[in-house]
């Protein structure tokens, strides 16, 4: 008889183990967090002060950092939930935006150095109505595009315009770049605090979405 209840024991202890779920608790102050990431997304926006951009970056970060933790603390030791949390951490050590948004909040939080450059530059032209935009240290000397009735438009004169973009952020020694890849997909460069928030705003949002599935 000890020998059979040994076994349904060890049988009830496996089936616990794959129906073992993220706590809903957890999930609740996940979304706490991610009404805090959306507020400050949507500050970032708005902002058109250099003090203003960086609050909202830094909140947005701090916000992003806490679902992580938030949902680290709700997955079981062991089971699936807890593989599939694995495979989320090591998702943030690879991907280049994901990686970027972790160690610029270790840096804010931890350290001195600012993840914001309040001196990035954009040079502005005009083309036949539209806004042509170039991002750097420098413009381009000229353009030139070759209109739809057949002629050359030509373009040598910009209009600088001061923004603010972001820097490389050192966390524990090491230093990250400002992200040029997505899940796989290249990004512009010279990005600036709220392209980074919106795609990582999008990304935090699925994750918690998934976490919640695994509660259910």
């Amino acid at each position: 008889m000890r020998l059979w209840r040994g076994a349904q024991h060890s049988a009830e202890h496996v089936i616990f183990a794959l129906v073992r779920v993220v706590h809903p608790k957890g999930i609740r102050q996940a979304k706490v967090w991610l009404k805090k990431a959306e507020s400050s997304a949507e500050a970032l926006r708005k902002a058109d002060q250099f003090d203003a951009i960086e609050s909202a970056w830094l909140d947005f970060l701090i916000a992003a950092g806490t679902i992580y933790l938030k949902l680290e603390s709700a997955c079981p030791g062991t089971g699936p939930v807890n593989g599939w949390f694995g495979r989320v951490r090591e998702e943030r050590k690879l991907d280049p935006l994901l990686r970027y948004i972790h160690h610029a909040r270790n840096s804010a939080q931890h350290g001195i150095e600012d993840s914001t450059d309040p001196d990035a530059l954009e040079w502005r032209a005009d083309l036949a109505g539209r806004a042509v935009v170039f991002r750097g240290e420098h413009p381009p000397i000229s353009m030139e595009w070759e209109s739809a009735a057949g002629g050359v438009i030509s373009i040598d004169t910009f209009e600088k315009r001061r923004i603010v973009g972001l820097k490389a952020v050192f966390d524990r020694g090491n230093s990250f770049d400002p992200p040029t890849s997505h899940l796989g997909q290249s990004l512009p460069p010279f990005l600036e605090p709220i392209n980074v928030a919106s795609m990582g705003l999008k990304y935090l949002r699925d994750l918690v979405a998934t976490a919640e599935f695994y509660s259910s």
